[in-house]
């Protein structure tokens, strides 16, 4: 709480005040904001980047990354690592279409590569 004309008000978000009859509160570290109005301590300061801190959602098979905070609202998002789709909360491997056109087109070049070779030998 800090003073304002006599009154006493709450700090907003990303500030705190741990002394009593203080006129402004103090900011929080960069990084870091309270998640409540009205923080009373540097303790309530907390980081705002889920990827560093564990606070993310993302699939194990996923990458974290950090978005700018938007009202307060600390702001991550999630991206499937190579090799797998999905929205970065839910990543599965490449289709089971995509994994057969694959072996399709690995057996029509052996095949193409054999049938070349036996003309060549013979």
């Amino acid at each position: 709480m800090h003073q304002r004309f006599g009154q006493c008000y709450r700090c907003d978000y990303g500030q705190y005040q741990d002394e009593s009859g203080q006129r402004m509160c103090k900011k929080c570290p960069y990084g870091t904001t309270t998640k409540q109005l009205g923080a009373a301590s540097i303790s309530d300061c907390l980081s705002t980047n889920q990827c560093t801190n564990g606070e993310h959602k993302c699939h194990w098979l996923a990458a974290c990354y950090d978005l700018p905070d938007t009202d307060n609202k600390p702001l991550y998002g999630c991206k499937c690592q190579p090799g797998f789709v999905g929205n970065g909360f839910e990543c599965t491997g490449e289709s089971a279409t995509t994994y057969m056109q694959s072996i399709f087109r690995l057996a029509q070049t052996l095949k193409l590569f054999l049938r070349t070779i036996c003309s060549t030998v013979y």
